[in-house]
């Protein structure tokens, strides 16, 4: 586990590297919540006495656009076909792109700027619905930027200004590192147990 001690000090001093590496996967479909990344940047941010703070911020509100342009993208490129696919439709259910296209329907590219306020898990599918649409590419782009700029502070400097009341950012990534190596031992002690088991039952057919 050197090297998870490693990574995790590395996070922590660079903060905004952690932030968009962590937007990064969420380009691949992997669940992290927006706001969780945010927090957790603007936590750790205020850890520094330098200005530490802007780029994790920037690089924050830059993730947040990136991911929101690239399922816009998908749409583009692949269209209709990328969202019948079976792990899509498990992440955007099909109620989930109903709202999102109600939603895309009604208020057009403003639907872009809107989502960011709506719980629930449609924004993903409402960026891609526009991506089906004729909504252009600049018209999204400034959409999307302003919503960004404007939502992602609100989690990052909750983070932020949450810093002396919570967890120092070293306890904070010594329970994640703490979970992390338990799960490891559990997966370990799983499949020891599997393989095991299936020894055992081997014997007892032959």
């Amino acid at each position: 586990m050197e090297y998870l001690d490693i990574l995790t000090t590395y996070f922590a001093a660079y903060p905004y590297i952690l932030v968009l590496s962590a937007f990064f996967l969420l380009l691949f479909l992997v669940p992290i919540p927006e706001e969780l990344i945010l927090f957790t940047g603007g936590l750790l941010a205020a850890d520094h006495g330098q200005m530490v703070w802007l780029p994790t911020l920037v690089c924050g509100i830059a993730g947040v656009f990136i991911t929101d342009y690239w399922y816009f993208l998908l749409a583009k490129r692949f269209g209709q076909n990328f969202l019948n696919h079976k792990i899509v439709r498990r992440i955007f259910s099909p109620k989930k792109q109903d709202k999102a296209l109600q939603l895309v329907y009604k208020y057009g590219v403003w639907a872009v700027f809107i989502v960011r306020f709506i719980p629930g898990g449609i924004r993903n599918p409402c960026f891609f619905v526009c991506g089906l649409s004729a909504i252009k590419s600049k018209d999204f782009i400034i959409a999307s930027l302003s919503g960004a700029a404007i939502v992602s502070q609100f989690s990052f400097w909750l983070g932020f200004f949450l810093h002396d009341t919570l967890l120092s950012p070293s306890l904070f990534f010594g329970r994640i590192e703490q979970k992390i190596q338990m799960g490891f031992g559990l997966i370990l002690l799983l499949l020891l147990l599997y393989i095991l088991v299936k020894r055992v039952l081997g014997k007892t057919g032959k």
